[in-house]
């Protein structure tokens, strides 16, 4: 294979990631609006205000805590 083909090759992978990517992200948006009006919320996909206000929103967050015993470090999700 020469250069070019590998460079359109590479391209091409890259459109297909990318592609699958979007949609799991449409599907997972999708999940969430569906779980939230089933539990009579709203949902908004992307809410850049949340710190700003104090209400209930429904979205999916991780949370991680780390706890050490001097010996050993532990986290949980």
């Amino acid at each position: 294979m020469g250069g070019a083909e590998i460079v359109f090759a590479a391209v091409v992978i890259a459109i297909i990631l990318a592609s699958r990517v979007a949609k799991a992200e449409r599907e997972r948006r999708e999940a969430m609006h569906a779980l939230a009006t089933q539990m009579g919320f709203g949902f908004v996909a992307a809410d850049v205000g949340l710190d700003e206000r104090m209400r209930v929103l429904m979205g999916d967050y991780r949370f991680k805590i780390t706890t050490s015993n001097g010996k050993s470090t532990t986290t949980k999700t």
